[in-house]
């Protein structure tokens, strides 16, 4: 895993000023390669190339980069994994009779394939997570190119007369001309999200690289093409797989079977390092069944790392210790304290240089640096929610939105209005009073978000805006923010129905396209690089996404619950009453957080003054939701944990506000 940035300028760049900026490239994406940096310049052509390396696959000399390849026509900048670079060398072994090799790098691998099948088609044999560069020495283009679901970042725009690159946002401000400049549509979009969604970024004339696609950036007649070489739309159809011969029980034990060795496999690959590995554990379902493969395919125990929770009711850390003593794994847990999310605040605008609210971001980087301390690379269970109906949205709110539907909109608008008469502390607690009697696999936590999903399903007017609703930090974005009343939430969603497909299939395409990249798959690089740990993730292995698309939906929802497939694989490797419970998520209690250890931090940065001053939030709008959440009749903690992220990464990326007058 790596990080890079670059530029070319048609004008011809100064060579002092050119290693300026490469070596401060080494110090602010340091923390993304900590092992080497290198660079490349071609002052004549306007080209500067620069690379930090963490060492994975051979850790020599002979894997450093920037990396020419053989003809010297190509140099690139990689950050990521190949899983199946060996293969591929064979292939290429096969095709050219032999080659000079000069070591056993993926990236080296990668040059080899451009040159011999072309760019197009090499990116289409690729198996793994990547973003990198390459410079074209003949055509003088560079070309900027991302893995299939996006686990890797790649930012790029013009900045004055020169296009610029980077692995992250951060190296923007280190160009001269660069001006930082609020996109307000993406703004709206992140108050919505909790993060900036599709190829838009933050600041206007920058974007991201569109996941499964590559850009040309033609530098001699400054032209920009871009590309797409694989698209999730292109996998979903195809039809899933029938049952055509015997009974339906053969037919999904055979699809078992399938799963099972394509998971495998995916596991398998994603376990090659030169460095120690291991893999983070929740006693879930998804990293259960990770780590129980890996214990399948190692001679030595795997290292598990797993975070805990003073808050009884975000603590899967007991589960994951019961999970981890079955498979023997030598596993180690962090347990998160008020003190510890104190320190961490003020480090998150740095590690998340975009704006990003996923509360479950502190943990995430702290179980990264703690597993840092003894591993390079972990495995991880992301993705499996999107590809085999884990969250309750495709359950719970597809069959109550089948039922609640026949109703007329006014009317489940009224009953939505009688839950609001209710404080949300007076219904938790009676409901909390409720469940208390119930077995613990039929106790619900989080009711305030769930009641909260249960008003917004009331008063959605279609399946988009069914999934709009559920999937929103803020049910009226526009209202928080100042100049963006022509706004609507549906704009920023690339919702395109598909009503061949079952309500559940069409939110998990639009989860797997849009919540997936934008939301998981940034927090756990981010978190992940920040410590300089290098995650990785089977369930996105193209194979496993291909396969897992095609299954029969009953295969993945049986009796109101997902992941039932992936449930059959674990119990054949961990007792199912070590898993069976209701699902927590990697949440945190953010809510409570923002009422006890963090109000202080927090009303700093929602002073009325202060967010009038930077001219983009309503502050009078901000202060009635936090002195309504204050007073415990309503929980807005995500919706607050999104401007406070807003507000302390503006302190840190912006010009700060002078608020003495």
């Amino acid at each position: 895993m790596c990080g890079f940035a670059g530029f070319t300028d048609c004008r011809g760049v100064d060579q002092a000023q050119a290693e300026n900026f490469a070596f401060k490239v080494s110090e602010v994406l340091k923390h993304r390669g900590p092992d080497a940096f290198g660079t490349w310049i071609d002052a004549q052509a306007g080209v500067v190339l620069a690379h930090t390396r963490l060492s994975i696959v051979d850790t020599s000399n002979a894997g450093l980069q920037p990396m020419a390849s053989q003809s010297k026509r190509y140099i690139i900048c990689f950050n990521g994994e190949i899983y199946n670079h060996r293969q591929l060398r064979f292939e290429l072994d096969n095709q050219l009779h032999g080659f000079d090799w000069r070591g056993n790098s993926d990236t080296e691998t990668l040059l080899a394939c451009v040159e011999t099948f072309g760019l197009s088609k090499t990116l289409k044999k690729l198996e793994g997570m990547f973003a990198f560069c390459l410079w074209d020495r003949e055509s003088h283009s560079i070309f900027l190119a991302r893995d299939r679901v996006g686990e890797k970042p790649l930012y790029f725009g013009q900045v004055g007369k020169a296009w610029f690159f980077s692995s992250e946002l951060k190296a923007f401000h280190l160009h001269p001309e660069f001006s930082a400049k609020i996109e307000r549509r993406a703004l709206f979009d992140y108050m919505r999200n909790g993060c900036v969604s599709g190829t838009r970024s933050i600041f206007a004339g920058v974007s991201k690289v569109k996941p499964g696609g590559y850009v040309q950036i033609d530098t001699l007649n400054d032209k920009v093409m871009k590309n797409i070489y694989w698209s999730i739309d292109e996998v979903t159809q195809k039809k899933p797989l029938n049952s055509v011969k015997g009974s339906p029980g053969k037919f999904s034990n055979k699809c078992l079977v399938c799963l099972e060795k394509v998971l495998g496999d995916a596991v398998q690959k994603q376990m090659q390092a030169d460095v120690p590995l291991g893999a983070f554990l929740s006693g879930g379902v998804d990293s259960s069944l990770i780590v129980s493969l890996m214990t399948e395919r190692s001679a030595q125990k795997i290292k598990t790392f797993s975070v805990g929770f003073e808050n009884k009711d975000f603590n899967e850390a007991i589960y994951a210790e019961r999970v981890s003593q079955h498979l023997n794994t030598d596993h180690y847990q962090i347990n998160i304290s008020d003190r510890d999310i104190l320190d961490i605040i003020p480090s998150l605008p740095d590690i998340f240089d975009e704006p990003f609210s996923d509360s479950s971001q502190i943990p995430t980087y702290l179980v990264s640096k703690f597993a840092r301390e003894r591993v390079t690379v972990a495995l991880t269970g992301d993705g499996a929610d999107e590809l085999f109906a884990g969250y309750n949205r495709y359950t719970l709110g597809a069959n109550t939105w089948s039922k609640f539907s026949l109703l007329p909109l006014n009317l489940r608008k009224l009953i939505a209005k009688a839950f609001e008469l209710f404080p949300i502390h007076i219904m938790e607690l009676i409901l909390t009073s409720f469940f208390s009697s119930l077995p613990e696999k039929f106790r619900h936590r989080q009711i305030a978000g769930k009641i909260d999903k249960l008003t917004r399903i009331l008063c959605s007017e279609s399946v988009e805006d069914l999934y709009y609703k559920l999937t929103s930090q803020s049910s009226a974005p526009g209202a928080l923010m100042l100049g963006t009343n022509l706004y609507s939430g549906h704009d920023f969603l690339d919702l395109s129905e598909r009503n061949e497909l079952p309500i559940p299939s069409q939110m998990m395409l639009w989860d797997f396209d849009g919540y997936l990249a934008n939301d998981i798959l940034v927090k756990v690089d981010r978190a992940g690089m920040a410590a300089s740990l290098e995650t990785r993730m089977p369930f996105l292995d193209p194979k496993v996404i291909e396969l897992a698309w095609h299954l029969p939906l009953d295969m993945k929802i049986k009796n109101g619950r997902g992941k039932d497939c992936l449930r059959e694989l674990l119990y054949k490797r961990v007792p199912k009453k070590l898993i069976e419970r209701p699902k927590m998520g990697f949440g945190v209690p953010i809510g409570e957080w923002l009422r006890g250890p963090l109000r202080e931090w927090a009303e700093s940065l929602l002073d009325p003054k202060r967010l009038h001053g930077r001219d983009y939030l309503n502050g009078s709008l901000v202060k009635e939701e936090w002195e309504s959440h204050l007073s415990n009749s309503a929980d807005h903690g995500h919706k607050l944990w999104s401007i406070l992220m807003f507000e302390a990464w503006s302190d840190k990326w912006l010009k700060k506000i002078d608020i003495s007058q």
